[in-house]
């Protein structure tokens, strides 16, 4: 199904549950004992179509549990909360954390000459912050990022 996310399938099948719940208590209380057959299987049919109704919510749970979890970011995952391959969680049961790589920045102090725009190996300048001892910290957003090794020093080349 395009477009509909398992979310809004339970959802739905949530407020079905409650539309045919509802249909059968109002049976129940028009006919608090069936007298004749016709009453009888009426109560089963009603009966039935509940029983359904909850194991449809049920599959809809099941798949909403079994759902692949995706990053709405391009990054690493840096803590897994010690989350193994194949154990069941539920959306918002665990935490992964997750560096975005496209935020990434080389932090670098020198004291030469640099400015916001200025290329440098593999990477552009992209603010210079003046410290106390008459150097500037410079940050560097990389071209590429997927072969940097976070929190490992880096060797800088200014043009």
């Amino acid at each position: 199904m395009i477009g509909i996310t398992t979310k809004t399938i339970l959802d739905k099948e949530l407020a079905d549950f409650e539309k045919v719940r509802a249909e059968f208590e109002i049976f129940v209380l028009n006919n608090p004992k069936p007298a004749d057959d016709m009453t009888k299987y009426k109560k089963i049919q009603a009966q039935a179509t509940l029983n359904a109704s909850v194991k449809a919510v049920e599959l809809a749970k099941f798949n909403l549990d079994a759902v692949d979890l995706k990053s709405p970011v391009n990054g690493i995952v840096i803590d897994n909360s010690q989350l193994r391959v194949g154990l069941n969680i539920t959306p918002g049961g665990y935490s992964y954390k997750i560096l975005d790589m496209d935020s990434v920045v080389i932090e670098a102090e020198t004291d030469l000459e640099v400015k916001t725009g200025q290329k440098v190996d593999d990477g552009e300048i992209v603010a210079v912050i003046p410290d106390m001892k008459g150097k500037q910290i410079v940050k560097i957003k990389p071209e590429k990022t997927e072969e940097l090794k976070i929190g490992v020093e880096v060797e800088v080349n200014f043009e």
